[in-house]
């Protein structure tokens, strides 16, 4: 599945699910110097970094075994 945090390209967007939006809630009622665009930002990047990070541990893990 092709994921992106707005949805571009005909992907999946994620940043209007349910759960981000329960996530994003918590995090900026904990973290109150925290703006929405800082967020969206950060996890914008995240996502951005997923397929990486997903080839990198699936490497690893076929190494360990």
């Amino acid at each position: 599945m092709k994921c992106s945090w707005k949805g571009r390209r005909q992907n999946f967007g994620v940043a209007k699910l349910t759960f981000i939006k329960i996530v994003k809630d918590v995090i900026l009622e904990q973290h109150s110097s925290l703006t929405k665009k800082d967020f969206d930002n950060f996890a914008a990047e995240w996502f951005r970094f997923g397929k990486q990070r997903f080839s990198r541990e699936s490497k690893s893990d076929v190494q360990e075994d």
